[in-house]
């Protein structure tokens, strides 16, 4: 497994990158454009992502990662982003609580 991740936040980084370290799972973290050294199975997205808008980074994805699957996740009382997110193309789209409580099987890619 192949994970690519855009996320700013330290903390939830360190969560991300010590769940990947414990299952053996490929964990990288990037900014900008996807780098085209994949292929990427999943891809995580933050959607309160600051330098990049995590919308049109949907559709940039899709097109440089078409197999990967494409997972964003924010706060879920922020309703209308999720929403977005959803509707920019996200495969799916989840609450922070969501993503760690499913983190093991979604970086194994199950689920």
């Amino acid at each position: 497994m192949a994970v690519l991740a855009y996320v700013e936040d330290l903390f939830f980084r360190s969560k991300l990158e010590t769940a990947a370290r414990v299952l053996h799972v490929s964990f990288q973290v990037v900014a900008g454009s996807p780098p085209a050294d994949g292929p990427w199975d999943t891809v995580l997205v933050d959607l309160a992502l600051n330098r990049t808008d995590p919308m049109a980074l949907a559709g940039e994805l899709r097109r440089a990662c078409p197999q990967a699957r494409l997972i964003a996740y924010g706060a879920h009382v922020d309703r209308a982003r999720l929403e977005r997110a959803r509707a920019a193309g996200y495969d799916r789209v989840l609450s922070h609580a969501e993503l760690v409580a499913r983190l093991p099987e979604l970086l194994q890619g199950q689920g």
